[in-house]
């Protein structure tokens, strides 16, 4: 699909299954392997088998992370592309592209941004007889079609280390919390019994004052 303006990225939905099933920023590659098997698209039927090579590739992420699949990382936005070709785009790396519109990409060029039926089969036909495909990706088990792949990460908080910050400040940020809570508390007290004490004072010097008039004789 080509598009001129704005649209609809079709994998935000394929992603917000993944984060409303998982409840959490990674999973494990069981998880992710589970659910990815048994989540249709458009163009994907489910349930289905997935080749030896993604999920592979899957369990190299992992091993990355310390065990656990990021789900907002590069990487597996790489493999969603891979397991769901025409909804998920390629990742590039950052910096690495600069996107223009069609009709500034053709006057750079000078070549067509639009293409009809038959050249787009034209490109279809050259990948299969260069890769000796017969057709689709294969989706057997034991597949060992290997998807192009670039192992470089690009993460928002960068391994446990960020996780690490982050949690050590939402625990300084609820610590002080605590603490002006307390304060705020004792200080409402401490005024309340000045106040008492301050009212009860006025009471016994100037509600008697025959009393203390009998204390001066």
């Amino acid at each position: 699909r080509f598009y001129s303006g704005c649209c609809v990225n079709e994998c935000e939905k394929l992603l917000r299954t993944f984060e409303e099933h998982i409840g959490a920023p990674e999973a494990s590659t069981e998880r992710v392997l589970e659910l990815v098997q048994q989540l249709e698209s458009p163009t994907v039927a489910a349930p289905r088998t997935l080749p030896t090579s993604l999920t592979e590739r899957v369990k190299a992420i992992a091993a990355s992370h310390g065990g656990r699949v990021p789900l907002h990382g590069r990487l597996f936005a790489q493999w969603l592309h891979h397991a769901f070709p025409r909804e998920c785009p390629y990742p590039h790396l950052a910096g690495t592209t600069a996107p223009v519109r069609g009709p500034v990409w053709q006057e750079q060029t000078g070549i067509q941004f639009m293409a009809n039926t038959s050249e787009m089969q034209g490109h279809i036909d050259q990948c299969v007889l260069s890769r000796g495909m017969s057709g689709d990706v294969p989706a057997g088990a034991n597949s060992h079609f290997e998807v192009p792949w670039v192992h470089e990460e690009d993460l928002q908080v960068h391994g446990d280390g960020g996780h690490r910050q982050a949690a050590e400040l939402v625990r300084s940020v609820v610590a002080t919390c605590r603490i002006v809570a307390m304060v705020a508390v004792s200080t409402s007290v401490g005024a309340a019994l000045i106040w008492t004490a301050a009212g009860s004072s006025r009471k016994l010097s100037g509600a008697n004052p025959k009393s203390s008039a009998g204390w001066l004789v």
